[in-house]
């Protein structure tokens, strides 16, 4: 089963964010949501693709740990 913790952060310049202790080490996928005055066309010229193969993107997280 997945859990989701939901929280919200203060993008700054450097574009770092902390999550809080609470967060466990390890894989996590990160969701973020921009509203649309913060970054008007952001995604304009977004067009989805369908990968040629399927990955787990936490895989190669810890592959590139590794």
């Amino acid at each position: 089963m997945t859990n989701a913790l939901k929280m919200t952060v203060q993008v700054g310049e450097d574009h770092l964010v902390k999550l809080p202790d609470e967060v466990p080490v390890g894989p996590a996928e990160i969701i973020v949501l921009v509203e649309e005055r913060a970054a008007p066309g952001v995604l304009d010229d977004f067009d989805p693709i369908e990968p040629t193969c399927a990955v787990r993107l936490s895989s190669l997280v810890i592959e590139g740990r590794g």
